[in-house]
């Protein structure tokens, strides 16, 4: 182990000393430098879907670079970006035409602004607003970052910010479960999207919609809203963006989770899983219109980073979507989730505390409150987490002041089921031993 730390951890000050040490990972484990092993239920940081030291990735990746590791992607193609290409086209939609590479998903997000609003402007649109759900993460770079109107009490002091987004409200309430939002609750969440949208629908050109507030607490944007979002889009020229950074590669249990609604987004932001977590990628998705405009106007698209393209990062991404494509994973994703928010249940009934559970595929949230039915505190749910960490599991939280407060998990596609019950004992031992209830 170094003896000193120079690594200004993320999300940290620069004194912070606490952070775990990893020295190896394998299967759903993993193990830190006194070869203690912990469950990680958050797949890495939701994006080692197929679990650690997976070969055929690995034997991908150092093929790869014995042959090509790199090339300068303004002048050279490669056989690996192209393949890839070909694949991603096949396996999104029918309308996507054009694949565009990154390095992350913020890079991802950082794109399809860009690409929206050169969009809208060789297309002779006077809006070039983007509208965002309130309280969807997007990314950390300053487009993804002025995107994301999650934890906006840790941006404020980045301002300015980039100009030209606008919120529709969050459509979550407290007084449904998400799994049962009551028909007046709806409506009124429905209204309240066409009255929002009817004000700014001549200065939009885009909407970015996470189709599951992920940092925010696993919160999924029920079916209904999104279709009318997407019809709402289509009628009036503005260009639908699905984020599927988090929620792609069967992580909601389809493969993208816009497939569950039947529609078409002109644009898709992709990361995380597309290399299984194993090398920072993304790649976004582009429809046919949106390169035949550009075609017609003779315009390039400016973007460009020096990594894009990576012909290394391309064979490790080939790799692990062809073993999603392998085996029926959408049913090995349903049947993984059943059995883990069952035993969530099970374990957690118990506990007055927790308020609800909510589920989207292998996303979960534990929903905490305290003694008045209030979601708890910041700082109660970091110790919460933090018992968890002890006693053998990683997981992760989300937090809303006031709306929500949650445990979140993201589990590995090859957990085990000892294991999922495992997980649940551990989130019930630590609600026992914080005494929440």
């Amino acid at each position: 182990m170094p003896q000193a730390k120079r690594c200004w951890s993320p999300l940290k000050r620069p004194d912070f000393t606490g952070d775990l040490w990893a020295e190896k990972a394998e299967g759903c484990y993993i193990y830190d430098e006194k070869g203690i092993k912990r469950i990680d239920a958050y797949s890495g940081l939701w994006n080692v879907n197929l679990g650690y030291g997976k070969k055929c990735i690995i034997d991908a990746v150092n093929s790869q670079l014995n042959t090509l590791p790199y090339v300068n992607p303004i002048r050279f193609t490669t056989e690996m970006i192209q393949n890839l290409s070909s694949l991603l086209h096949d396996i999104t939609h029918d309308e996507i035409e054009k694949i565009i590479y990154t390095c992350s998903g913020s890079e991802s997000i950082e794109v399809a602004i860009k690409l929206a609003r050169k969009y809208a402007a060789i297309s002779g649109r006077a809006g070039s607003l983007i509208g965002v759900i309130s309280n969807s993460y997007h990314g950390n770079y300053y487009g993804s970052m002025s995107a994301t109107s999650y934890d906006e009490a840790h941006k404020r002091d980045y301002a300015p910010f980039v100009d030209g987004f606008i919120k529709f409200s969050m459509p979550y309430c407290r007084c449904c479960e998400t799994n049962n939002i009551k028909k007046d609750c709806r409506e009124r969440m429905l209204d309240t999207l066409n009255s929002e949208f009817s004000e700014v629908k001549e200065s939009l050109s885009a909407v970015i919609v996470e189709t599951v507030l992920s940092s925010a607490g696993v919160i999924p944007v029920f079916e209904e809203y999104i279709k009318t979002l997407y019809k709402l889009c289509a009628e009036n020229g503005v260009l639908f963006i699905c984020d599927e950074v988090a929620t792609g590669f069967y992580r909601t249990g389809a493969l993208f989770s816009f497939q569950k609604y039947g529609i078409k987004p002109q644009i898709i932001a992709l990361s995380k899983g597309v290399t299984n977590g194993y090398l920072p990628f993304g790649a976004v998705c582009v429809s046919r219109d949106i390169c035949e405009l550009f075609n017609q106007k003779n315009e390039i698209f400016y973007h460009l980073s020096t990594q894009n393209c990576n012909p290394v990062c391309a064979a490790a991404s080939i790799a692990t979507i062809n073993e999603l494509l392998k085996d029926d994973m959408a049913q090995r994703v349903k049947d993984l989730s059943d059995s883990f928010d069952l035993s969530l249940r099970n374990e957690l009934s118990i506990f007055e505390c927790v308020y609800e559970i909510r589920t989207a595929g292998l996303m979960f949230a534990v929903d905490i409150v305290d003694v008045k039915g209030a979601p708890i505190d910041e700082n109660t749910l970091f110790r919460i987490v933090s018992k968890i960490y002890d006693l053998g599991c990683v997981v992760g939280f989300g937090f809303i002041s006031g709306l929500t407060s949650s445990i979140i998990l993201m589990p590995i596609y090859c957990t085990p089921p000892r294991e999922s019950r495992m997980i649940s004992r551990i989130i019930k031992n630590a609600l026992y031993e914080y005494e929440i209830c």
